[in-house]
């Protein structure tokens, strides 16, 4: 571990001026090595699943498939030839489909919670419907710790896949209203 303090007189110069003499070794950077070395057009992200995921998701299953055959490849390049465990990419899937997503998450922990301009609330349940604001809902999760897959667009791209969602205001912010919606 290096310390670079940004704002410090020598900007991390010493820590840099170590890293160039130092002597590196081990299976991390034998690994990092051998990535640097091997070629892009071998490291293919495609995304992976069912096709009823959130692509950003799929995307993510296409990462670690990617970043699996690289590893096998260092394995087999460094003399390991024992069969190892697959990652169980339809477990990871099924397992993101069975638990409750992040954005719903996300929605309930913001009910009854004022927005920033104190005009009314982040998130209010009416009769038939849930009144939100996107943006205030991002930012509140990311402040009690919800870690969400991406920001409000994609927000509102997974409200409108599931429910009616109507273009509204709480005070002078914009919101959604997303009919049938239930908390």
């Amino acid at each position: 571990m290096l310390d670079l303090d940004p704002d410090g007189r020598d900007r991390g110069n010493a820590a840099f001026k170590w890293l160039q003499t130092a002597e590196t070794q081990g299976m991390g950077f034998d690994l990092l090595t051998f990535l640097a070395a091997r070629s892009d057009a071998l490291f293919k992200v495609e995304p992976q699943g069912p096709t009823d995921l959130p692509s950003r998701f799929r995307d993510t299953l296409g990462f670690v498939q990617a970043g699996w055959e690289a590893w096998l490849h260092f394995r087999w390049e460094y003399g390991l030839r024992d069969k190892a465990v697959d990652p169980d990419l339809v477990m990871l899937a099924s397992g993101r489909k069975d638990s409750e997503d992040p954005w719903l998450e996300a929605i309930k922990a913001c009910e009854g919670v004022p927005d920033r301009g104190g005009l009314g609330t982040i998130v209010e349940v009416q009769d038939d419907a849930v009144v939100l604001i996107p943006q205030e809902v991002v930012v509140e999760a990311r402040r009690v710790g919800i870690e969400l897959p991406a920001r409000a667009n994609e927000l509102v791209q997974w409200l409108r896949r599931r429910y009616v969602v109507e273009d509204t205001r709480v005070g002078t912010r914009r919101a959604k209203r997303v009919v049938g919606m239930k908390l």
